[in-house]
């Protein structure tokens, strides 16, 4: 993963008690700290003994993969000597997101006690946002390979983004993070979803992660991992549709996992044409699991003579298996479709289920 490069500079600038505000533009200290929050710039407003220190703007960039909540900051001030004339602290309430860089005004910090001619800005803490307590997962991203477009010319894909998963747990549902930057600051951010499993103990390369629209102004593409769930037997057995998977399986396994637990083993499409109640005329179920269900949901999906999507609809079977049976259902109503289909054109799965 790219990270920008920290720098920092320091303006000497007279503090002047009575001049006005927005006459004292300050600058002070860039840097990374434990939050992944970095201080991109600040303009001084006013401030002096007894009063509080005022920054009219405040720029950070969240660069971690954490949402924050709030974020503490600590002012310094100093002579013109460079010797310390005290500091003085201060929080901003208000939710910065990972990836993101926001501008925030009227900063209002704790109380001066003496004069000063010039100030750094750092960041001390931060609090993570409810529901946001870092990455819930192992992945990282080794290498970003971009290809087509360039800057200015609003197309682009990464090509390839390698991420390594030192766990002995295979990873699916990963969500990428792409985030636009122009001159190492945040511009734009879009996610991709993909199904792909980043496999135990490896490195697993994922292609073609489009960024969306690409700014003209980009100059540097970055990709994190938002998102990333643990995949549980079950559910690599119905991603990989083998037989290995399927004997890795244990049948105690208690975890609901619907789409699995419960197999169609046979089905017939009965009748119906767009506009009339469709009907299956016969449908075999089987719980293959340890997992009592009190309802299931399923989804007849209509296919076009190519095999694409049509259209679907859903039904639901308030009696579905009990655990290690097998139960028969004939003649269910599965609504009013839309299409009239061919029996060979008609695909149908377990949606959802209720214990």
């Amino acid at each position: 993963m790219k990270s920008l490069r920290p720098y920092l500079f320091f303006l000497l600038i007279p503090f002047l008690a009575h001049t006005n505000a927005g006459a004292i533009p300050k600058s002070g200290l860039f840097g990374r700290n434990q939050t992944d929050v970095v201080v991109e710039g600040f303009k001084w407003r006013s401030g002096g003994p007894g009063r509080r220190a005022v920054f009219s703007e405040v720029t950070l960039t969240n660069t971690g993969e954490t949402d924050y909540s709030s974020v503490n900051l600590k002012a310094l001030f100093y002579k013109r000597d460079g010797s310390p004339a005290g500091s003085t602290r201060g929080t901003l309430r208000e939710e910065l997101k990972a990836g993101e860089t926001r501008t925030f005004s009227n900063v209002r910090m704790g109380v001066m006690n003496s004069l000063m001619d010039s100030v750094k800005l750092k960041v001390t803490g931060a609090r993570p946002a409810e529901g946001s307590e870092g990455p819930s997962h192992p992945l990282k991203v080794l290498k970003i390979e971009w290809q087509g477009g360039g800057a200015g010319t609003g197309v682009g894909t990464v090509g390839a983004v390698t991420v390594k998963n030192p766990s002995s747990v295979p990873y699916g549902s990963v969500k990428f993070r792409i985030i636009q930057k122009s001159s190492g600051k945040a511009t734009a951010q879009t996610e991709m979803m993909t199904k792909r499993i980043a496999e135990a103990r490896s490195e697993t390369v994922y292609k073609n992660i489009n960024p969306g629209f690409v700014r003209p102004d980009t100059d540097e593409i970055d990709v994190r991992i938002g998102s990333a769930r643990a995949v549980s037997p079950k559910r690599e057995a119905l991603i990989r549709k083998s037989s290995r998977a399927e004997r890795a399986v244990r049948r105690d396994d208690a975890e609901p996992v619907p789409a699995y637990d419960i197999k169609v083993e046979d089905f017939e499409w009965g009748s119906g044409i767009a506009g009339s109640a469709g009907i299956i005329r016969r449908l075999v179920l089987k719980n293959r699991s340890a997992v009592r269900y009190s309802e299931i949901t399923m989804e007849v999906e209509f296919l076009s003579r190519r095999g694409t999507p049509l259209i679907s609809n859903r039904f639901r079977v308030k009696n579905p298996p009990p655990p290690g049976e097998t139960v028969v259902y004939e003649n269910l109503s599965i609504g009013i479709i839309n299409v009239s289909p061919d029996g060979d054109m008609v695909n149908i799965r377990v949606w959802k289920g209720r214990r």
